[in-house]
């Protein structure tokens, strides 16, 4: 269950919108690729490899006007779960562990830098725990958090049918997304126009797209 969720076509990311993006910056083009490489070192996971990732967002609120978000990503592809584990166990020098939960092992890589995940989205994790749900499918994030996904799969259900529509509206986005937007989350927004504020009351949901 999520706040918010996005859908990304991975492929396409790599193929034609990095590329494009990335044409006349060669310097962010070069630690785009150290990202990636590090991420392969740290987990043995090329994220080359997955067609698609899914990510859902959860909205915390520890203390008044703080608002932290916590994601998991589900991503389908291609992976070898020996490379993963070994890459892991060689990279955490040490600090890397393994736990069964539901029939599941969930892989605990110890991350000593904020992670970015699949070298693109920055991940605040000290622990990066991660699980094959079926052949070509991992779930990724905190512990808490891909516990929550494997229970969810075990369920046999979809608890974020509607936002995976919203998200899902157009069928050639690169990038689609949609989220519940609560009357919590509003609050610890700090908007100075007032107008806009009073505006942003009767919103609900939102979802986008970007080709």
């Amino acid at each position: 269950p999520s706040d918010a969720v996005a859908i990304v076509n991975v492929a396409r990311v790599f193929n034609e919108a990095l590329p494009k993006l990335l044409a006349d910056n060669p310097a962010k083009a070069a630690e785009l690729a150290g990202e990636l490489a590090r991420f392969k070192t740290q987990t043995g996971l090329d994220p080359h490899s997955f067609d698609q990732i899914a990510l859902g967002f959860s909205y915390k609120y520890p203390r008044e006007s703080v608002t932290k978000i916590s994601t998991v990503a589900l991503a389908r592809g291609t992976f070898n779960a020996g490379a993963m584990v070994a890459a892991g166990r060689l990279a955490a020098n040490g600090k890397y562990a393994e736990q069964k939960y539901q029939g599941k092992t969930i892989y605990l890589f110890s991350i000593e830098r904020q992670l970015r995940l699949f070298g693109l989205w920055d991940m605040k994790v000290r622990d990066l725990a991660v699980v094959a749900l079926d052949g070509n499918t991992l779930a990724l994030g905190d512990l808490e958090s891909v516990r929550g996904t494997i229970d969810a799969t075990r369920m046999g259900r979809h608890p974020n049918a509607e936002l995976l529509a919203l998200a899902s509206r157009d069928a050639n986005a690169i990038v689609g997304f949609g989220g519940n937007v609560s009357p919590k989350l509003l609050e610890n927004l700090s908007l100075s126009n007032d107008t806009i504020a009073r505006e942003l009351t009767a919103v609900r949901q939102l979802y986008g797209t970007l080709g």
